[in-house]
C-alpha cells in the first residue's frame, strides 16, 4: 500500500519527468530489499530478537518527523517549473529529482519499507520454527 501512495505522490509532484522519477523508486525499492536481509541479520545476531523491530521502528519514526519539517505544504512547492518553458522541464537529471524533499523522501520510504521486509524476517523466522517446529520449506 505504501509504495502505491509513494507512486501516486511521486505522479502528482512530478508529473513532467515521472519516468526517470519512478526508475529511481524501483532502484531504491531493489536497494532496499538487498540490504534488509543483510541488516535485520546484524541487528538479530547482535542485539536479540527485539532489535530489528526497534531498529526498524526508529528509522520510521526518524523518516516521519524528517518529512514532516522538510515538505513544504502543496501550494509552497508548486513553483517548480512556474514560467519555463516546458522543454527544460522535461530535461532533468537524477540528482536535481533526488534534491526535491517529496521526491527523496518518498524514496527513501519506499526504501525503508522494502528493507523492513527482509529485516522482520530474518528475526521471525528462528521464533516461528523453534514455536511450532516449522520445516524450513514451510516457513518459504
Amino acid at each position: 500500500m505504501l509504495y502505491y501512495k509513494t507512486m501516486l505522490l511521486i505522479a502528482s509532484e512530478l508529473q513532467d519527468f515521472a519516468a526517470s522519477a519512478f526508475s529511481l523508486l524501483e532502484a531504491f525499492l531493489g536497494l532496499g530489499f538487498m540490504v534488509g536481509p543483510i541488516l535485520g541479520g546484524v541487528l538479530y545476531q547482535f542485539g536479540g530478537y527485539s532489535a530489528p523491530f526497534l531498529a526498524l521502528g526508529l528509522c520510521l519514526m526518524t523518516l516521519a518527523a524528517v518529512s514532516f519539517f522538510s515538505i513544504p505544504p502543496p501550494a509552497a512547492s508548486d513553483s517548480a517549473g512556474a514560467g519555463e518553458d516546458k522543454d527544460k522541464e522535461s530535461q532533468i537529471t537524477y540528482v536535481e529529482i533526488l534534491r526535491l524533499p517529496r521526491a527523496l523522501f518518498g524514496m527513501l520510504l519506499v526504501s525503508t519499507a522494502s528493507a523492513s521486509i527482509g529485516l522482520l524476517v530474518t528475526g521471525l523466522e528462528d521464533r516461528i520454527s523453534t514455536q511450532f517446529h516449522l520445516t524450513p520449506t514451510t516457513l518459504g
